[in-house]
């Protein structure tokens, strides 16, 4: 096995269990999340929203959306012919998303 492969290999390991690290993490933060970023990250939400510039009519993917108050911005923005879309590592998230915001769509993307 060649330096290159093994770097290879132990790199893809590491992701491997930084992305159970991240989920873990944000799984064990999720019911006070809020309380800890949201008053930090309220600022930069809202000039990231304005920044994106969605249109009504259009579909919008979000990755990592935490406890959804973008999604909930977003869908107010794109309208009801639109679909909003999220994906988060954190199914504790996903779930406080869900209890929070009970006036989102019950229709998910899969």
């Amino acid at each position: 096995m060649t330096l290159s492969s093994r770097y290879n290999k132990r790199r893809t390991i590491m992701q491997g269990d930084d992305t159970e690290l991240t989920r873990k993490f944000y799984d064990r933060i999720s019911a006070v999340y809020d309380m800890i970023a949201d008053s930090g990250e309220h600022a930069a939400r809202e000039r990231g929203l304005k920044a994106l510039a969605v249109k009504p009519g259009e579909h919008v993917l979000k990755i990592g959306y935490g406890t959804g108050h973008s999604l909930v911005e977003l869908a107010k923005l794109v309208g009801s012919t639109a679909k909003i879309c999220g994906i988060d590592v954190s199914s504790e998230m996903d779930a406080s998303t869900l209890s929070s915001h009970r006036g989102l769509p019950a229709n998910r993307c899969g």
